[in-house]
C-alpha cells in the first residue's frame, strides 16, 4: 500500500540527486510535504519549524545509533583477532540486529549531508521563509523580515544537525575499516620483532612490507565506494565527495595508527626491559668472579636470550637488538605515514593517534 504522504503532490521538489537509502528518501519526502503549500499553515509556521528540527534530530539519532553499532562490532572483532562479524548489507530490514556494513553507513551519511544541502539552498528553505512573509500586508515588512531570519536560522540548525550526524557516521565507518586491519598489523609487527630477537640481523635500512600494506583494505574499500559514487549524493557533489572521502580515510588511518602505537609501545618496552635484565645478569656474573654461581648465571643468561644476549654484550658503539628493533619500527612508521597520506588522510600531523605513534617510535630510538 502507498504511503499517505504520496497521496498528493508537493510544491517543494525533492533533492535533485537521488538518495541511496529509502530511510533518507523518507526524511526528504517528509520535509518536502511539511513545507508544501497544501500543508504548511502560516500562523503555525513556528511549530512547523520545530517539527523540521525534530525530524532531523530523530534521523540524526538513528544514524548515530547505526554508527555506534558498526564501531562496537568492529572493536569486538578486533579484540577477537580480526574475526569478521555479522553485517547487514543495507537498512532494508530495520528489525535486523546486525550492525550496518561500512558501505551502508557511508551511504546513509552522504544522504544526510545531501538532504542538509537541499534544506539550506533549495526550494525547501524558500518555502519555509515565505511561510512567514506577512501575507503582503503593509506595515509588516520589519516583523516579516525578522521572522524570515528566524526561520532561516532554524532551518540552518536542522541542517547542521544532519551534517554533524553525517560526519560522525563517516568517522565511525572509517574507524571500523581501520580496526579491521589492526590485528594483522599487530601480528606482523610482533613477527618482525621476534626475527630480530631470535636471529642475527644487520641494522635495518628499509621499512618492513607490512607497514605500507596496513591500509590496503581501507584503500580498497574507499576506492570501491568512489567507484559506486557513494560520496557523490550531494548538490555540491565534487567538494562534498572529497570531504566525505577524506573523513573516512582519516578515521581509518587514525584507528590503525592507534593500534600500531599501542603495539609498538608494548614491544619497545618489553625489549628494553629484557635487555636491561640481561645486562644486570651479566654484571652479576662478572662481579661474582669465577665459581659455580657465575657459571650458573652465565648459563641462564645465554639460554634465555640467545641472540639478544650476545648483542647486549657488544661494544657500546654497536647497535643492540633493541636498538635495531627501535630503528626498524621508526622506518615502518614513516612508511605507514606515507601510505596514510596516499589514502587521503590529509596531513597526518593533525591526527592525534598518528602523532602518538610517531612519538612512541621516536622515543624508542637513541640519539
Amino acid at each position: 500500500s502507498s504511503s499517505p504522504l504520496s497521496s498528493f503532490s508537493s510544491s517543494v521538489p525533492l533533492p535533485s540527486t537521488p538518495l541511496g537509502l529509502r530511510t533518507s528518501h523518507g526524511l526528504a519526502l517528509s520535509l518536502s510535504r511539511l513545507a508544501s503549500k497544501g500543508v504548511l499553515v502560516r500562523p503555525l509556521s513556528d511549530r512547523f519549524c520545530g517539527l523540521t528540527l525534530r525530524l532531523c534530530e530523530r534521523f540524526g539519532r538513528w544514524l548515530a545509533e547505526q554508527a555506534a553499532a558498526r564501531e562496537r562490532e568492529a572493536k569486538k572483532a578486533a579484540a577477537g583477532g580480526g574475526e569478521r562479524e555479522e553485517e547487514a548489507a543495507d537498512f532494508s530490514s530495520p528489525s535486523s540486529a546486525a550492525a550496518p556494513s561500512v558501505e551502508a553507513l557511508c551511504a546513509a551519511a552522504c544522504d544526510a549531508a545531501a538532504v542538509a544541502d537541499w534544506m539550506r539552498a533549495g526550494e525547501f528553505a524558500r518555502a519555509m521563509r515565505e511561510s512567514v512573509g506577512g501575507g503582503g500586508r503593509e506595515g509588516n515588512d520589519a516583523s516579516a523580515a525578522s521572522a524570515a531570519a528566524a526561520v532561516t536560522a532554524a532551518v540552518g540548525r536542522a541542517a547542521a544537525k544532519l551534517d554533524a550526524s553525517a560526519a560522525s557516521a563517516l568517522s565511525a565507518a572509517g574507524t571500523a575499516l581501520g580496526l579491521a586491519a589492526a590485528p594483522k598489523l599487530q601480528q606482523q609487527l610482533r613477527g618482525v620483532v621476534a626475527t630480530y630477537r631470535m636471529t642475527p640481523r644487520p641494522p635495518p635500512t628499509r621499512p618492513s612490507p607490512y607497514a605500507a600494506a596496513a591500509l590496503a583494505e581501507a584503500r580498497t574499500a574507499v576506492s570501491e565506494l568512489q567507484r559506486k559514487k557513494t560520496f557523490s549524493s550531494s548538490s555540491s557533489a565534487g567538494e562534498n565527495a572529497q570531504t566525505h572521502s577524506s573523513l573516512l580515510a582519516a578515521a581509518a588511518v587514525s584507528a590503525v595508527a592507534g593500534a600500531f602505537a599501542d603495539t609498538a609501545a608494548d614491544v619497545l618496552d618489553a625489549v628494553r626491559r629484557t635487555e636491561s635484565s640481561l645486562r644486570r645478569l651479566k654484571n652479576k656474573a662478572t662481579t661474582a668472579g669465577g665459581g659455580v654461581e657465575a657459571a650458573a648465571a652465565t648459563a641462564e643468561t645465554s639460554s634465555s636470550s640467545s641472540a639478544l644476549a650476545s648483542s647486549s654484550s657488544a661494544p657500546s658503539s654497536e647497535m643492540t637488538d633493541a636498538d635495531k628493533i627501535a630503528a626498524q619500527i621508526l622506518l615502518d612508521v614513516a612508511a605507514f605515514g606515507r601510505a596514510g597520506r596516499e589514502l587521503g588522510g590529509g596531513e597526518l600531523a593533525g591526527l592525534a593517534e598518528f602523532r602518538r605513534l610517531w612519538e612512541v617510535a621516536s622515543a624508542g630510538n637513541k640519539e
